[in-house]
């Protein structure tokens, strides 16, 4: 009897663990907005055209000209993505030219803001990046 009273409390305590809610709040400090219109279309057989638009608003702290984070990830399966490339593009690019490694495979490819803080808070890294915005192709 007193082992099924401890099986069934610790059953009751991983039920109630399980369904607490976790937040997550956004760290306190200068943050990049995400890029607009992320857009994919095919230039020729092998090669897309991946182009954005950079957003207004960005943070008076944040050091101009911004840098664009580009990475492509492979869908090997349907449970395995793969990153097989990526790139920080210098001086407020809206758009990048991509040679496919297999035409015939899928792709997501990810932007990011990528920026640097003038402020010096040993607390918080100065190198910072946006949420990313992807597309398939």
């Amino acid at each position: 009897m007193k082992q099924i009273l401890s099986i069934a409390a610790l059953t009751l305590i991983m039920v109630i663990s399980a369904c607490t809610k976790n937040t997550v709040e956004n760290k306190a400090g200068i943050s990049l907005p995400t890029v607009n219109n992320l857009s994919v279309s095919p230039l020729n057989d092998s090669v897309v055209h991946v182009s954005w638009e950079l957003p207004g608003g960005i943070n008076e702290n944040i050091m101009q000209p911004l840098n664009v984070y580009l990475e492509v990830k492979e869908v090997v399966s349907s449970a395995r993505i793969v990153s097989v490339f990526n790139i920080t593009i210098p001086d407020n690019p809206s758009s990048y030219d991509y040679q496919l490694p297999d035409p015939a495979k899928t792709y997501h490819i990810t932007v990011k803001l990528n920026g640097m803080v003038n402020s010096t808070d040993p607390n918080y890294s100065n190198n910072i990046f946006s949420l990313g915005q992807t597309v398939i192709r």
